[in-house]
């Protein structure tokens, strides 16, 4: 590999993979329990105590806050045309995998020019069943990273930045009253409640030194005092989703010290992606076989199967897709 290609690679933190890991399988493990009792017949709620997949949401936006944050010395060409890469190409693959298998169960999906380009809009196109949702944000956070890196920002006005952006979600936090308006924001998206998350990202990558020299005991404590404040007083989305994502970027601070982290869960943190696209048209044509049938008399084991399926082939999907990815990645014009 050249030199200069080396020098244009951001540093590896197996840490981090493992959190997008953990990120990944939080989703799986949501949808996992909500279709299994709808599948078996029974209310979800005395199941899905906690909000399983909008934790791992969370934690994937402050994942992405974190890395964009390692590629702020990229041109700005250079960095558009590596996410665009990243984030299409698969989310593409996956609707018309979905489009197939969704089929199987007479499902009709469909797929239009917005979601295709990952637009903001204020009504989503749900039929595909992919949490794409996410994406959306996604690719509002790297434009406007884009724009700014054009302009070779210091890492002080990045953070003065990132410290004003959630400054700005906040005192736009009345016109999202509720979860549905602040998932799907439409040209409002970039003073979402859950813009905060990126801002709270990249803050954790440009002051990894300093954080780096806090006990960690100290960042578990500010933790538990923000998971305390979460189920003691009662908050509009811009409030708890600030407050979670202080959790979500002390787990980042603490991932991005982890010198290692085990080989599984390495794997399958480069297969996230892909199992998260990919996860959910699986659990609903699973969950629409085996409704009516002897397994859904059994919800544990009915669930054991829903999930441990879709997490498989997910995560099959997501190692085909990173792979095709680093490939793609090596021959695509490194300054655009």
């Amino acid at each position: 590999m050249p030199e200069s290609a080396r020098q244009s690679r951001p540093p590896y933190f197996p840490g981090i993979q493992a959190l997008r890991a953990i990120a990944a399988l939080l989703v799986v493990l949501q949808h996992s329990i909500v279709y299994t009792c709808e599948a078996a017949g029974i209310g979800y709620g005395d199941y899905l105590k906690l909000g399983f997949g909008l934790w791992g949401v969370m934690l994937f936006f402050c994942i992405s806050g974190f890395v964009i944050g390692l590629n702020r010395h990229l041109p700005a060409g250079t960095f558009a045309v590596r996410r665009a890469l990243r984030i299409y190409p698969a989310f593409l693959a996956t609707c018309a995998l979905s489009i197939a298998i969704l089929a199987a169960i007479g499902a009709e999906a469909r797929l239009d020019v917005a979601t295709a380009l990952l637009l903001p809009v204020s009504s989503l196109n749900d039929s595909l069943r992919i949490p794409y949702w996410t994406l959306v944000f996604e690719v509002a956070f790297y434009a406007l990273a884009a724009a700014a890196f054009w302009f070779r920002p210091t890492d002080r006005a990045l953070s003065i930045a990132a410290a004003a952006w959630i400054v700005l979600a906040q005192l736009f936090g009345r016109y999202f009253p509720n979860e549905a308006a602040a998932t799907a924001p439409g040209a409002l998206i970039l003073v979402s409640p859950y813009t905060q998350l990126f801002a709270l990202g990249m803050l954790a990558c440009l002051h990894q030194d300093e954080l780096g020299r806090i006990d960690p005991r100290a960042i578990i404590a500010i933790a538990a005092a923000c998971l305390f404040a979460l189920s003691t007083f009662p908050m509009t989305p811009v409030g708890y989703v600030l407050v979670q994502g202080i959790v979500c970027a002390g787990a980042v601070v603490l991932a991005a010290r982890a010198a290692a982290a085990p080989a599984p869960a390495r794997w399958l943190g480069d297969a996230s992606y892909g199992l998260y696209l990919l996860h959910l048209p699986v659990i609903v044509v699973l969950a629409s076989a085996f409704t009516g049938s002897w397994l859904a008399r059994y919800p544990l084991l009915l669930f054991a199967v829903i999930a441990v399926s879709s997490a498989a082939v997910g995560a099959a999907f997501g190692a085909i897709e990173h792979s095709a990815h680093r490939r793609i990645a090596r021959v695509a014009p490194a300054r655009p």
